[in-house]
Parts: structure tokens; C-alpha cells; sequence
């Protein structure tokens, strides 16, 4: 007995074009407007220069030897120039389901959920390409030679001549006719007559008029007409079309200077094909992930006349519209052209979407675009995130229910930070990091994973000339060989071709052993400012907007920056110095700021009682105006962050919240004792506390938040609040001398200093209470009695409305 006689015959799963019908309506929102996409996008995939498309209503064609299933359909017809499709494509890959040509490269296509929509749910689609012609209808199909095409054509002419002379009498139907059979000999002749290969592809779809799921987009004549000018209108495809032998000519739309859109993906899920690919730019991003440049986003004039949707996304590849989403900003038209690379890895099956992490960084986008177009399109501003270590460590947002010290030393000897020894186990680890020679020119500017091209510019001046690894980092890295041909090209033909030449591990030891460095100085600079920051907790100072906005005058912009670093250097407690004064009201400021943040946190907890528990810190953010949108007045203007919600790692609990004590001329814009500036340093830690619930977006959830830590701002709370700023600032003073402390010029800086002006204004007993004269020539100035001077002026000015004099 044979195996056949024991298993049957064996059949394969069949289905009907009822099925692909389904399959269209569902994967496609309106297939009438994807058809020409998906046609398009395949004509260009192949290479084609001209593309020659027809619409017209004609009488329906019988296939496979059946009866027409429409008696008028709409036909449409693609003739392309391109590289067509050989027999082998056509009956392995185009006529099996998933299969395609399509699977690398710069192609868009290649999924096969296209061709249920453009040709196995229509009722007849033909195929002419290389010497093979193809028909069918739904899964079923029939693949023949030229010569066999032609029998086929003549046999449709005949019955073609029968209908006519059947129409005796009928002027209209023998024009119809009449026309049916112009048509069919055209397409003999050319057939008969053209080389046995044809050059492209021709593909002809029968469309039942009839079939949509609603009246306005059923394919008719017009329809398909109205959507092939609707799409070509938002593409801008190189190739030449014409539509029933006219020329479709297209407006070209002025845009703006692009900008890439990066999108965040885990390193496991970046294949070894993108990373060898020099048109693919991956730009690693730490914890395990990479960001990749998976497209430009262009902005069309909003001056010109190019008749976009405004308030739209045009998602384009090689120039032809996949789809289009909402912008974020109702004023502007954007265009995001995909990297062609890429484009067929971002979309969905269907082409009318984005995959995950490519459509969050576009809706991340999007939302930049609703604050601040200018802004979304310059990209991210440079920024600089340093943690200062205090004596106290970190603070806990439940201090009563926790029981964990965070300052305590990790128990590695040798190391002070968990932070020292990950990067230790970094080091033995080998991590690999991967690196091109055309990323070399971005590693110049921006350095590699964090690390400035400074430092390694500093690694290779100390390895050049060595000769050997020993005694160098190279000489911990497992791979001899390795290390030393990256020594050797390094030696001989410089950094680009040492780093080209690097494996990835090798660059991950470098890296890692480069950032030990550095975390292991930052420990020795933290042991020597022990005692300025013993009674510290850790300070975090975020700068953002490092470079002054470039619409800013070049001799304001200078002004801004020399004043925005003077300042970056009084608020670090690193420059803080207790014997002359120093740092006294940034200390002050940054007390203030802890207290309101532990405040609101405390109310947070009370009243929202899945607050969860972490540990957080208080310190600056920092950063030069920026020209940009401002909602609130409609129109665009100079702005700073006054207060960020800061958490570094999603992974993790830590949390910083951030105040900018500058003001938008880069001048210190809050005073310790002031009331109203109390208040206000009060409402923006509600504002960033209430972020723990939402941490980039003012949703529902923020709202929500934010009203019930408002809630809880009683007046009597706000008044312990105010009693424990006073305690504070009490407890500085007495740091500062017991309240008397040098007047200093903390900028250095030529004239006279707040303080000094103060005393200026202040009479004769007045000045002689509040100040003495030390044998050494150094004033010293009695804070307590200045603070009490100022509260009875401002309780003067509250009740009389006008200034008196101190004099």
C-alpha cells in the first residue's frame, strides 16, 4: 500500500472572493482612495519614469470561461515602465499570500495584504508583465503565454461583435459597443505587435461600481478620478502620469529645511542589517536602547499656495503619500518623508499607520508642534544634567514609612556611588556599542553615548605613541587583538580609522572605562566639597537651551549668555563658601523650594493615598529664553521653564523636582522673604508635584492631581508652610555667622552690590544697628536686623501705598 493510499488525497485550504472582500473592508478605512497608493507605490518600487493610468466604465468581462458578474464595471488600467515581474514572481511571489520581492531595500511594499485589495476582491483583474500575461478572479487565476493571451483577446472581440449586433436599432448601446471593440483590438495590436517581453507592468482591475460600504465611495468613474488627483495632489512621486492620455500635472510646494524624527528602540530589536545599512542613522541612547532617524519632517510655507490640509501630517515614502494624521498645530502642514530604508519596517501591514514606537514618537511630535512649531523643528536644545552629591543624600517622599537610608555608601569597596560600580561592571562586561565611519563626523561634534568627543580626544592623545596596550585601559579589555589594532590604527592613520576599525565590545570598554573615569573624579571633587555640602542633600542642576536663541539681537544674545553662566556659577553649592558669604540667598531660595516640594507631596499623600513612595530631590533648572509659542497669548514670544518635573530613567523611582530661580534677563527673580514670591515658588511645586501622576502631559490625571494638592494649600497649612521657610532660612543665617555675613561682590563684578545699596538707602541709627566695622576693615551685616527693617517697610508700604524714606 502506498503512503497515498494511507493519507488521501491531499487538498489545500480554498477560498472564495467573498473572503477578500471581507479582508479589504476591514483592513482598509476606504480602499477607493488606497487602490492608487498601493498601485503607485508599486510602480515606483519597480523604477518606473511613466506611468500610464485609464478609468473608464466599460461592459464587464466574463474569466476563467464564467459569465461577466457586473454587466458594467469600472476599469482601471496601470501601465508602468519599470522592471516588471518575471514568471517566477508572478507564480511563487505574487500569487502566493505574504510572498514578496520586497523584503529589504529601499521598496515600501512587500507585506501582500495589498494585493486582497487591489486584485483578488475585485470581480476580474489581468496581469501583463515580461511574457507572461495573468487573469483571474479572487484565489483562483490563470497564467498564459502571449500567444495564448491573444487567442484569448480574439475570442472577446467575437462575443464583443455579437452584443453589437445584438444592439441593432440602439444608437447608444452601438457606440458602447463599438467602443468595446476599439478597445480590445488596441490591446490585440499592441500585444501582436510589441516584443514578446514586454517592458513594466500593465495591471487591469475590473471595480463593481456598486461595491463600498457607503454611497459616497463607491468606485465609480468619477470616484476613482476624484481620488487618483486627491493623492497625487499630496504626493510628490518623480514619475510622469497621465490619466486617459493627458498629462497630470502636479503643484510643486516650497518647504521648509527638514528636521529627523527619531524614534526609541531597544538595541535586541535593532537587526544587523540596519547597523551595516550607512543610509540608517542610529544614535545610541543608553539603557539598552538606541534612537533611530526613521524620517524628516518637513514644513510646508504656510505662505505659499499649495493647497495641503492644514493641521496635517503627510506621511510620505520616496515621495508617495501613505497616509496622513493630525499635526498638532490647526495653522501648519507638515510633511514626514520616511526614510526608504525604513519605510516598509515603521508602517503596519496596511500601510495606513505607524508600528509602536515610531507612532509615539510621532504623536510626541505632534504634541511639541501644539506648544511650539519653531521649537518641534529645531529638535531637542542642548542640555546639561549633573547631580551634585550632598552629605544627606536623597530625600524620601514618605519619609515616616520608609525606612531606607539613601545616602548610605554602597558596600563595594572602592566605590562611594552604585553609580561608580554599575559602571565598573560595565566595564568587565564589554557592552558592545556599535559605531560606522560615517557616523564619525556626528561623534566629532556630539561625541558617543553621552560621552563628549573631548574625552576620548583625551584617551587618544594619552594612547598615541605607546606602542602597547599595558598599562593603558586597553590592557583590561578581554580581546588582545583587538585593542591592539585599534592602537595600531589609531597610530598610524588617526581616530576615524581607530574607531571604524573598533568592534562593538571594544567601544562599550571604552566608553564605560571613560565614564568610570569621570563618576570616579566626580567622587574626589564630591570628597573635597564634604564639608561645603554636609548638611546638603543631593543637588541635581539641569541647563537646557545651552545656546542663545538665534533670533535673538547677537549683541543681546552675548549679554544673555555671559549673564546665564555668572549665574550657573552662584546657584552651585560647589561655590557656596560659608566664611565670605557666598551662596547665601541661592541656599536660601533652594530651602524654601525643598520645603514647598515636601509640603505638596505631603498633601499628595494625604489626599491621594495611591501616591506611591520614592525618592526624590529638590535643585535648579536653568536655561535661556526661547522663542516659541505661547498659548496663552496666541502668538509667539521669549520664554523659560520655571519649574521641571524631572525623572531621568522610567525604569527607576528616582524623581528630581527642579526650580529656575532666573528671570528672563538671566537675573535672580526670587527673594527668600518676599511673600509673593513664596506663593508663587508654592504654586509651582503644586504644579510639578501633581506631574508624579502624569510626567509629560497636563491630562485629565495631572488635572485632577494638581486641583487636590491646590485643595490642600489651606490657609492654615500655608501658614506652617511659612513658619517652616522661616525655620530654614533662621537655620542658614546662623550658618552664615548667626545672621551677619561680609558684604561680598558675588559676581565680582564692578559696582555696588544689592546688599550694599540696601544700606545705602538706610539712615544713619538704621545702618549703624544693622552693621559693624571689624578691626580687619570687613563690614559685617547684622541679616536678622536687615530682614526686620525690610518687613516694617513693606508693612509701611501695605498700609500707606507709597514709599518712604529711609533717610
Amino acid at each position: 500500500m502506498s503512503d497515498s493510499d494511507i493519507i488521501g488525497t491531499i487538498a489545500q485550504v480554498r477560498s472564495n472572493r467573498s473572503f477578500f472582500v471581507a479582508e479589504r473592508d476591514r483592513a482598509y478605512e476606504d480602499w477607493t482612495a488606497s487602490l492608487h497608493r498601493e498601485l503607485i507605490q508599486n510602480a515606483v518600487d519597480g523604477g518606473a519614469r511613466n506611468i500610464d493610468i485609464s478609468i473608464t466604465s466599460e461592459f464587464g468581462r466574463g474569466v476563467l470561461g464564467r459569465e461577466a458578474e457586473c454587466p458594467i464595471v469600472t476599469r482601471v488600467a496601470y501601465q508602468d515602465d519599470g522592471v516588471g515581474m518575471t514568471p517566477e514572481v508572478l507564480e511563487d511571489v505574487y500569487f502566493s499570500l505574504h510572498g514578496s520581492t520586497k523584503s529589504s531595500g529601499e521598496s515600501v511594499g512587500g507585506f501582500g495584504r495589498a494585493r486582497l485589495m487591489t486584485t483578488f476582491s475585485q470581480p476580474r483583474y489581468s496581469i501583463r508583465t515580461g511574457d507572461r500575461w495573468a487573469q483571474g478572479v479572487g484565489a483562483e487565476y490563470v497564467l498564459r503565454s502571449r500567444d495564448q493571451a491573444l487567442r484569448e483577446i480574439d475570442h472577446w472581440l467575437d462575443q464583443a461583435r455579437d452584443r453589437k449586433a445584438a444592439a441593432a436599432g440602439d444608437a447608444q448601446a452601438q457606440l458602447f459597443h463599438q467602443r468595446e471593440i476599439d478597445l480590445l483590438e488596441q490591446e490585440y495590436e499592441a500585444l501582436a505587435q510589441g516584443p514578446r517581453k514586454a517592458k513594466g507592468c500593465r495591471v487591469e482591475l475590473d471595480l463593481n461600481p456598486q461595491d463600498a460600504k457607503s454611497a459616497e465611495r463607491r468606485p465609480t468613474v468619477e470616484r476613482m478620478k476624484e481620488t487618483l488627483h486627491a493623492y497625487l495632489s499630496r504626493s510628490a512621486i518623480k514619475a510622469k502620469v497621465t490619466l486617459n492620455g493627458e498629462l497630470i500635472e502636479t503643484k510643486k510646494v516650497a518647504v521648509k529645511p527638514a528636521a529627523k524624527i527619531l524614534a526609541r528602540v531597544e538595541n535586541h530589536r535593532i537587526n544587523d542589517g540596519w547597523r551595516e545599512n550607512p543610509k540608517i542613522e542610529i544614535l545610541p541612547a543608553g539603557d539598552g536602547a538606541s534612537d533611530i532617524a526613521f524620517g524628516e519632517m518637513k514644513l510646508v510655507d504656510p505662505k505659499s499656495d499649495h493647497g495641503l490640509p492644514a493641521g496635517k501630517i503627510l506621511v510620505r515614502s520616496s515621495g508617495a503619500l501613505m497616509f496622513e494624521t493630525s499635526s498638532g498645530n490647526t495653522e501648519h502642514t507638515l510633511i514626514l518623508e520616511l526614510n526608504p530604508s525604513l519605510a516598509r519596517e515603521v508602517m503596519t501591514s496596511n500601510r495606513d499607520a505607524l508600528r509602536d514606537e515610531y507612532k509615539t514618537a510621532l504623536e510626541e511630535f505632534s504634541q511639541r508642534m501644539a506648544t511650539d512649531t519653531d521649537a518641534a523643528l529645531r529638535g531637542k536644545p542642548k542640555t546639561e544634567f549633573t547631580v551634585l552629591q550632598g552629605g544627606k543624600g536623597l530625600l524620601s517622599s514618605r519619609p515616616e514609612k520608609v525606612e531606607i537610608d539613601f545616602a548610605a555608601p554602597t558596600a563595594v569597596t572602592g566605590f562611594r556611588t552604585s553609580r561608580s560600580k554599575r559602571l565598573a561592571e560595565r566595564v568587565e562586561a564589554s557592552q558592545s556599542i556599535w559605531f560606522s565611519d560615517w557616523q564619525f563626523d556626528g561623534f566629532v561634534k556630539d561625541g558617543l553615548e553621552n560621552v563628549p568627543a573631548a574625552e576620548f580626544h583625551k584617551l587618544f592623545e594619552g594612547l598615541k605613541g605607546r606602542g602597547s596596550v599595558e598599562g593603558t585601559i586597553l590592557e583590561r579589555f578581554s580581546g588582545r587583538q583587538q585593542s591592539e589594532a585599534f592602537l595600531t590604527a589609531l597610530d598610524r592613520y588617526g581616530p576615524r580609522k581607530a574607531m571604524e576599525v573598533a568592534s562593538g565590545p571594544l567601544l562599550g570598554h571604552l566608553v564605560n572605562s571613560i565614564k568610570l573615569h569621570q563618576a570616579l573624579a566626580d567622587e574626589a571633587e564630591s570628597a573635597l566639597n564634604r564639608d561645603k555640602l554636609s548638611d546638603l542633600h543631593d543637588v541635581p542642576i539641569y541647563k537646557e537651551n545651552l545656546q542663545a536663541d538665534e533670533k535673538l539681537d547677537p549683541a543681546l544674545a552675548k549679554k544673555l549668555t555671559r549673564a546665564f553662566h555668572a549665574q550657573g556659577r552662584r546657584l552651585d553649592p560647589r561655590n557656596w563658601d560659608l566664611p565670605n558669604g557666598e551662596g547665601l540667598q541661592a541656599r536660601k531660595l533652594l530651602a524654601i523650594w525643598q520645603v514647598a516640594v515636601q509640603q505638596c507631596l505631603a498633601i499628595a499623600a494625604e489626599r491621594l493615598p495611591k501616591t506611591p513612595s520614592f525618592p526624590y530631590s529638590v535643585g535648579w533648572v536653568l536655561a535661556l529664553p526661547r522663542h516659541q509659542w505661547q498659548s496663552l497669548s496666541g502668538d509667539y514670544g521669549y520664554s523659560i521653564p520655571e519649574a521641571v518635573f524631572h525623572r531621568p530613567d522610567a525604569k527607576e523611582d528616582l524623581r528630581y523636582f527642579l526650580l529656575n530661580p532666573l528671570d528672563q534677563e538671566c537675573q535672580l527673580r526670587y527673594s527668600a522673604g518676599n511673600a509673593e514670591d513664596r506663593h508663587a515658588i508654592i504654586s509651582l511645586a503644586a504644579h510639578e508635584c501633581a506631574h508624579i501622576y502624569a510626567p509629560t502631559d497636563h491630562n485629565s490625571a495631572f488635572a485632577q492631581a494638581l486641583t487636590e494638592i491646590s485643595m490642600g494649600l489651606t490657609p492654615k497649612r500655608l501658614r506652617e508652610i511659612h513658619k517652616e521657610m522661616d525655620a530654614s532660612i533662621q537655620l542658614i543665617d546662623r550658618l552664615y555667622g548667626r545672621g551677619r555675613t561680609r558684604i561680598v561682590a558675588l559676581d565680582k563684578g564692578n559696582g555696588s552690590r544689592p546688599t550694599e545699596r540696601l544700606l545705602d538707602s538706610l539712615s544713619d541709627d538704621a545702618r549703624s544697628e544693622a552693621v559693624e566695622l571689624r578691626a580687619d576693615g570687613v563690614r559685617e551685616v547684622d541679616g536678622g536686623r536687615i530682614d526686620e527693617l525690610e518687613s516694617t517697610f513693606a508693612a509701611w508700604l501695605d498700609q500707606e501705598g507709597a514709599r518712604p524714606s529711609m533717610g
